[in-house]
């Protein structure tokens, strides 16, 4: 590694940092963590009555879906505005730091945050969930071996890939747009596409005569419904012998909207040309 390599990573290592604590000082963030922690931990203790790891999954699919992206949103869609409107984003764009660098070390230290309250969610509802339900459902006990605490692993981490995935985006949001209502009219028109939006679409698509080998491409247009089908195909369908053929469209889908939106930020930030 050259030295100028060496002196880029410092760099976006340095606006991460100060990402980090930026955002670990937002009260409005830290709370809506909170919520989330409690309402994830409350959907287990009120379906404790199912064991296995695979049905805890299923019963917190639904609220993953609707709570994480909020998390997200609300975590990252300030993240170049605040810079921008106090001015810290002028003074910036005249150290002698890229626009790539700016974006990624601002978008690891934010990231840094949201995994962080993800998994410690994640594993505190695992471990409660196998406290209050240790036994298996009839369905797992057919196939013992399909059950177990690794899917619920797999469950996790195809969580925090969303999350990531849906920060990227008002990350993006935030680098394109030039002021908070701006922002905010953004992220609450993504949040009703990605929630309610596609699913809708997908069902439209469907009674109108749409051929079902086109649903997988559909599910992959947005990062909730890429996210539910990787559920359904490597956790869920684990047990149920569920055919997996659309796990790919999904993976395709998050990493295109994570990779997609970097770019869309990196682009958008700034002119390197002003």
């Amino acid at each position: 590694m050259t030295l100028t390599e060496r002196a880029g990573r410092y760099r976006a290592l340095a606006v991460a940092a100060r990402e980090l604590r930026s955002v670990a000082r937002t009260w409005s963030v830290i709370a809506l963590g909170a919520v989330v922690f409690a309402s994830v931990v409350g959907v287990v203790v009120a379906g404790s009555g199912a064991g296995g790891f695979v049905p805890l999954a299923l019963d917190l699919l639904f609220a993953v879906e609707v709570l994480v992206p909020l998390f997200a949103f609300a975590a990252g869609y300030r993240t170049v505005l605040d810079d921008r409107a106090s001015g810290e984003l002028e003074a910036i764009r005249t150290y002698p730091l890229a626009r790539a660098e700016y974006v990624l070390g601002a978008y690891l230290g934010r990231a840094l945050f949201v995994a962080s309250v993800l998994v410690a969610t994640l594993v505190v509802a695992g471990i409660v969930g196998a406290t209050l339900a240790p036994g298996r459902t009839d369905v797992i006990a057919a196939n013992e071996a399909a059950d177990s605490a690794w899917l619920f692993v797999r469950f996790s981490v195809l969580v925090v890939g969303f999350g990531l995935t849906t920060l990227a985006v008002a990350v993006a949001v935030s680098a394109a747009a030039r002021s908070v209502r701006q922002a905010l009219a953004v992220v609450v028109a993504l949040a009703v596409a990605f929630l309610v939006g596609v699913d809708a679409g997908v069902v439209a698509g469907l009674a109108s005569g749409l051929s079902p080998d086109a649903t997988p491409i559909l599910i992959a247009l947005s990062p909730a419904s890429a996210f539910r089908g990787l559920v359904l195909d490597l956790v869920v369908g684990a047990v149920s012998g569920r055919d997996a053929g659309s796990a790919l469209g999904g993976l395709v889908g998050l990493v295109g909207w994570f990779g997609g939106s970097l770019v869309v930020a990196v682009l958008t930030v700034w002119d390197e040309r002003g």
